[in-house]
């Protein structure tokens, strides 16, 4: 659940690696991101009192994977991010609500 109801995330993103790893990471040398986001909902699964937070991200850059780096380093990994989510109890947990990564866009 994410900790904060809203917020902004200015965390620059390294891609650099993003051909062979098909991952970004946070770092000084990357390019400038601004992610504002906002909980709209929350919503617990019953079978194991696990709390999930629907979210809205507005981008103000547009980088590769930007969603999924901010959010994770906010400590809000998105369901069914296998890439950026290490834990293989989680993931498993994850494949049970949701076959793919749980991120849709709702406007360009």
């Amino acid at each position: 659940s994410l900790s904060v109801e809203r917020g902004e995330c200015h965390k620059p993103i390294e891609d650099r690696d993003y051909k062979t790893l098909r991952r970004v990471k946070l770092g000084p040398d990357g390019k400038q991101a601004i992610s504002i986001f906002e909980a709209l909902a929350r919503y617990r699964d019953w079978s194991t009192g696990e709390i999930y937070t629907l979210v809205h991200v507005r981008l103000v850059t547009g980088r590769t994977h930007q969603i999924r780096i901010h959010m994770s380093n906010l400590g809000h990994k998105l369901v069914g991010d296998d890439a950026y989510l290490q834990d293989e109890s989680a993931k498993r947990q994850d494949r049970e609500i949701c076959s793919r990564i749980f991120l849709h866009k709702f406007r360009i």
